[in-house]
């Protein structure tokens, strides 16, 4: 419920804006915070191992799968770059090794994909053919 106190929520915002503020990577630090918050309201994403070598993959909103690129638009699926997914990798295991610079492109479909991510499972009104587009 939304108007519970939630310690978890708390701690995860006073310590993430200080290792925000404190870390050589801010942006990437940015991401692992989003995802830790998505994670503590239920739909964080699965460690689905390395990113392919391939340029691009893909994300199944539903469970966060990591998956092949020509899967991107079916069943609520997004594609995303490697290079961007290998952000969001980076976050799921040593903090201090995050990307100091991300570029501009990478920064917009991370962007993208978060606020689909949140938007999915936050927003009813946001369906699976939603993400048809997204192929």
């Amino acid at each position: 419920r939304d108007e519970e106190p939630n310690p978890q929520l708390m701690q995860l915002l006073s310590q993430g804006l200080t290792a925000m503020e404190s870390s050589p990577a801010p942006y990437a630090m940015g991401i692992f915070l989003r995802l830790q918050l998505a994670a503590i309201m239920g739909f964080g994403l699965p460690d689905c191992g390395p990113p392919p070598n391939d340029l691009a993959c893909a994300v199944r909103m539903t469970d966060g799968s990591l998956m092949r690129a020509e899967f991107a638009g079916r069943d609520a699926t997004i594609r995303m770059t490697t290079s961007a997914y290998r952000v969001i990798y980076a976050t799921m295991h040593d903090l201090s090794a995050l990307p100091v610079h991300v570029n501009e492109a990478d920064q917009l479909e991370l962007e993208a994909f978060l606020s689909a991510l949140f938007s999915y499972h936050l927003d009813r009104r946001v369906v699976s053919r939603t993400f048809d587009v997204m192929r």
